[in-house]
């Protein structure tokens, strides 16, 4: 299990939250299929889809939500949806 800084922390069930836990290796079928459904949603229909995964990188935030949900479960994707800056771009 890996530990991501955040250098700017955001509430989580009313608490402040700096760090968050995450391990990929724990991201089942599901969750994958889920995080591509999630992908698309945001991207809409106008959303640019990439030719392979490795260039998808709308799809690797969705699965860095998901690798950091499969290991806290007081975590939802909503809360997630909160971070900004280098975590989002990175």
């Amino acid at each position: 299990m890996e530990t991501l800084k955040l250098l700017h922390p955001i509430k989580i069930n009313g608490k402040e939250v700096k760090e968050l836990t995450y391990d990929a290796n724990e991201i089942t079928s599901e969750a994958f299929i889920a995080a591509e459904a999630r992908k698309f949603r945001a991207a809409g229909r106008q959303g640019v889809t990439a030719g392979a995964l490795e260039m998808d990188y709308s799809m690797h935030l969705q699965l860095g939500f998901a690798a950091i949900v499969a290991v806290n479960t007081e975590i939802d994707y909503n809360d997630l949806s909160r971070l900004k800056g280098a975590h989002v771009a990175a």
